[in-house]
């Protein structure tokens, strides 16, 4: 009796052991369908992310033209008459016609800085994360529309802490800030006259943080809630695509972007980016 009795609470426990291993092996299978379901949206993302950065890149391609046409025009033209002059004034003294040499080497090279400006916006590849400069982003950006800020009569002021650094994709950081800047420029156009854009860069024990406020006419409270939402825009022209995405990419730096009201009047928007290298 005792043998059967033992006998059936050792099949009992071998059943329930196998179905508690079913179960298990159940519950794995969820967790790496969930798993692999996580990893397709998250690559998903990532295309639609570099897609529509490839998208508000195109819209902003004009202003990013226009202001490199006139920014190379100088450069060429001085290398244009300085050559001419070269070669029309074969008695010129040797230390003369090396300080010409110098000045031709020197807008060489700065034809050449504005070409590699061009060349990292528009770089698409994948994302490159290192340790760079945030000043030099700013510097960047702001060189691109200086052309326009100039045709509108809009003033900018920099504050910016020259050591400030961050673990980020370059080309990405630079489309952040670029549109940032392109929004405040495109809600003066119309403003009236002084027309002021103020950007201010510094660091915290923590994060940091850079600024980028306007005298414009602000954004409405009810609005703020929607400005980082899709095709929300509110531009007649805009696409609505440009403070989302932008909003994307601040996300997947482990940072924020925010909204508020200027001292000014304005907007004004806020990045930050965490200190700690990820």
């Amino acid at each position: 009796m005792d043998v059967l009795i033992l006998s059936s609470l050792l099949g009992y426990s071998t059943y329930v052991l196998t179905l508690r291993n079913q179960r298990a092996e159940e519950d794995n299978q969820k967790v790496r369908a969930a798993n692999l379901a996580l990893d397709a949206a998250l690559a998903e993302n990532t295309q639609m992310v570099k897609a529509l950065t490839l998208s508000v890149k195109s819209h902003n391609m004009g202003i990013l033209l226009a202001s490199l046409a006139h920014e190379l025009s100088q450069p060429l033209q001085l290398m244009r008459i300085k050559t001419e002059l070269l070669a029309s004034m074969p008695e010129l003294q040797n230390q003369e016609r090396q300080q010409f040499i110098q000045g031709l080497l020197q807008d060489n090279n700065r034809a050449g800085d504005i070409i590699v400006q061009l060349r990292k916006f528009l770089r698409s590849g994948s994302s490159e994360f290192a340790l760079i400069s945030m000043s030099d982003v700013v510097k960047e950006s702001v060189a691109i529309i200086q052309a326009e800020l100039m045709r509108h009569e809009i003033t900018l002021v920099q504050e910016v802490d020259s050591t400030v650094s961050v673990w980020a994709d370059e080309g990405q950081l630079q489309m952040v800030v670029l549109n940032l800047l392109k929004n405040a420029l495109d809600v003066l156009r119309a403003a009236p006259l002084p027309r002021a854009i103020h950007v201010h860069l510094s660091q915290t024990a923590q994060a940091n943080v850079l600024t980028v406020s306007d005298n414009g006419p602000g954004i409405a409270e009810s609005d703020r809630a929607r400005v980082f939402e899709m095709f929300f825009s509110t531009k007649a022209e805009g696409m609505g695509l440009g403070l989302w995405l932008s909003h994307s990419i601040v996300r997947n730096h482990g940072g924020e972007l925010q909204v508020s009201s200027s001292p000014t009047g304005g907007a004004c928007f806020t990045l930050t980016l965490p200190k700690k290298i990820a």
